[in-house]
């Protein structure tokens, strides 16, 4: 049967002393105690929950020295008031071959918690004090999904592997020997489970990783800690990674220009450390990037000459547009750093008033390698490698669909973080005007009207203009008029034209109207 009540729990336990709702004990259990929600249960003496023993706590559990679980040692799932309170007043062991599983847990000691278990925490875990160490790499402090952790400092964290099953962001509240070293970690995108481990060390990474084998775009990498992380899932899994720094952990070579501290990781393919890159947080002593996990990964800070300065300007140099019109973009491209920027990707959103036709590059180095994907109204123009700088010139043609304000976007991204971002947009406005038929031509070779221009005649697939004098004689008959005709030979006055054209849905059909031709006697 199952022990709740407090006064029923005497067939577990040697030495009870019962008082009240507390009990005070020294015991072993040998069978099944559940601890109902309002009860509690303290002890100043050691713990065993032996094999095949079942230790259900929905209540309070204070254990003021070492607890050994080789049975069940668990929570009802449907209750969120187990708390688990271990608040020696001299180290504490945590030990035994099976978990430790508590829904809240809240370590109060001057002394250290010896980990040669695993333990789990559902809910909250309350570091007041007292730094859980680990015996070993096999035993690890877990959260489960949906737990969290407060108050972890200097004088309480975990020095050992704490693994986590999480779907939003956790702060893993890692450290080693006196610091405490957090990282947070969140699976990308939000919702995704992720199931890792993770553990600070407080050593020269060098000793593994060689820290001389860095790529191009890492400079310094830092001598005095990293951090080790798992995905235990069968496939690689996106996160957003957070590690933090420290003055009195992080050595002054990485803190000297704070601006270019990055994430950088070792890559066992290369056997060099290479950029994660990163967005700092200044205030928080923080630097964030997305990373891919695929087995264990190690992880430490650096400093990046891979900050690149892009600049981009864009313009269609306030052409005149007309319906049908195929026109220029004139998109520069600068690198005003001295290091290459990687995985560079120049986006330009098109307006749908227009339609692409083409794209062309070139670049002062001669050296430009790039590859143009079109989907939708994007043109995504993206170059392997842009050397520090060096400067491109794209000519993007399209072709004005339809008459409108158009607003065209572009935006420009590297894999290596950018030291000023606000010039990697532009943005360029003008207008494609309506089909237009003028009335008056006055050719004078001033410049002005000298032509009978049809604006916009390019929005069909092919015409035919025939014009004729006032008696009906024709004048020129012209396939695909190329906008040229300037009564020549021809007396001022008044002339007559019709202008056939095909749709680009093959459909046909007619204008008609007068020219005014004005001469100077």
């Amino acid at each position: 049967m199952t022990r709740s009540l407090l006064y029923q729990c005497l067939p577990v336990f040697v030495g009870l002393l019962c008082c009240g709702q507390t009990v005070f004990a020294q015991f072993v259990n040998t069978g099944k105690l559940s601890v109902k929600e309002g009860a509690i249960i303290w002890s100043a003496l050691p713990f065993e929950n032996r094999t095949n023993a079942s230790f259900i706590n929905d209540g309070t559990v204070i254990f003021l020295s070492d607890v050994a679980n080789e049975g069940e040692f668990t929570f009802s799932q449907s209750e969120e008031t187990g708390l688990l309170r271990l608040e020696g007043l001299s180290g504490q062991s945590l030990t035994g071959s099976s978990q430790i599983n508590t829904r809240n847990l809240l370590l109060s000691n001057n002394s250290d918690f010896i980990l040669s278990n695993d333990l789990q925490v559902s809910g909250l875990a309350d570091f007041q004090a007292g730094v859980v160490r680990a015996s070993s790499a096999d035993d690890i402090f877990g959260f489960a999904v949906g737990a969290n952790s407060e108050n972890s400092s200097d004088e309480s964290f975990v020095d050992g592997k704490v693994g986590a099953a999480i779907e939003r962001q956790l702060l893993f509240p890692t450290g080693n020997a006196a610091f405490r070293r957090i990282l947070f970690a969140s699976p990308i995108p939000a919702g995704n489970k992720l199931n890792v481990t993770a553990r600070y060390f407080l050593e020269d990474p060098g000793n593994l990783y060689p820290r001389d084998q860095t790529a191009l775009n890492v400079v310094l990498v830092d001598d005095a800690e990293y951090w080790e992380l798992e995905n235990l899932e069968e496939s690689k899994r996106d996160l957003s990674l957070t590690l933090s720094w420290r003055d009195v952990t992080t050595p002054p070579f990485i803190l000297g220009d704070l601006n270019k501290i990055g994430i950088v990781r070792w890559d066992e393919t290369d056997s060099q450390w290479v950029s994660e890159g990163g967005e700092i947080d200044l205030p928080g002593q923080l630097v964030s990037s997305a990373v891919t996990l695929s087995g264990t990964s190690v992880y430490t800070l650096g400093v990046l000459t891979g900050f690149t300065n892009l600049g981009l300007t864009k313009t269609s140099f306030d052409l005149s547009i007309w319906e049908g019109d195929q026109f220029d973009y004139q998109i520069t491209l600068q690198n005003n750093s001295q290091v290459a920027a990687t995985d560079v990707v120049l986006v330009d959103n098109l307006p749908r008033e227009l339609e692409f036709v083409s794209v062309e590059g070139e670049s002062i180095f001669g050296l430009l390698e790039f590859d143009v994907e079109v989907v939708g109204q994007s043109v995504i123009i993206r170059i392997p490698e842009f050397i520090g700088g060096d400067e491109a010139t794209f000519t993007l043609r399209v072709r004005a669909a339809d008459p409108g304000r158009i607003i065209n976007v572009a935006e420009v991204s590297s894999f290596e973080p950018d030291e000023d971002p606000s010039d990697n947009l532009d943005t360029d406005e003008n207008e494609v005007k309506s089909f237009f038929i003028p009335n008056v031509i006055t050719p004078n070779s001033d410049g002005f009207n000298d032509q009978f221009e049809i604006k916009g005649l390019n929005k069909f697939v092919s015409n035919k203009l025939t014009i004729f004098s006032r008696w009906g004689d024709s004048i020129l008959e012209e396939d695909n008029y190329s906008n040229n005709w300037e009564a020549e030979g021809l007396v001022a006055g008044t002339y007559f034209y019709i202008l056939d054209v095909v749709e680009e849905d093959g459909s046909t059909q007619s204008f008609k109207g007068w020219i005014q031709v004005i001469k100077k006697d």
